[in-house]
């Protein structure tokens, strides 16, 4: 991992996604990173935002990392304290969004 490589990827990051591990390894995800946030992800279905989709269509379950996560990882790598994002009331989509501004104030 190089300041390059995380800021290009928390730029990727969008806060309502699940990478999955062959993703995560293609785009140079440290593998120790990939066990730590490596989960299986279960859908819910009360309202659109619990639902997973894959390019087939929705899925009932599916294992990755949640670009969230990966987001965190990648401004932490970079300088950024997360602190106060971890705690924040928003969507994942508006915490990365403000993760991603706050990056380029550094």
């Amino acid at each position: 991992m190089n300041d390059v490589l995380a800021a290009s990827l928390l730029l990727k990051c969008r806060g309502d996604e699940i990478w999955s591990r062959e993703v995560c390894e293609q785009e140079g995800v440290p593998e120790a990173w990939i066990e730590e946030l490596f989960d299986c992800f279960e859908s819910g279905f009360r309202y659109r935002g619990q639902t997973l989709f894959t390019a087939a269509g929705i899925t009932n379950q599916f294992a990755g990392c949640r670009d969230l996560d990966l987001a965190f990882k990648f401004a932490e790598y970079l300088g950024v304290d997360t602190t106060t994002f971890r705690q924040m009331p928003y969507s994942p989509m508006k915490i990365v969004q403000l993760l991603k501004e706050e990056l380029d104030e550094l």
